[in-house]
């Protein structure tokens, strides 16, 4: 995923499944870039990722086809 996300504040990315519940989570440095994460583990589903950086917060609704 790409992101244009920058600041002193570090990028928090969290892979949530359709309940809500964290599946997977990553920090990384917050200048714009591209992110890949690993999904072997995940199932075919709707997954939701929410950025976080500081009080700044937004959920994406990612669908998985295999």
């Amino acid at each position: 995923m790409d992101h244009n996300y920058q600041g002193v504040e570090p990028l928090l990315i969290e892979v949530l499944d359709a309940t809500g519940r964290l599946q997977a989570q990553r920090k990384v440095a917050a200048f714009p870039g591209r992110v890949t994460l690993p999904a072997e583990q995940l199932s075919t589903g709707v997954w939701f990722v929410r950025l976080t950086q500081g009080d700044a917060q937004e959920t994406f609704r990612v669908p998985l086809i295999r």
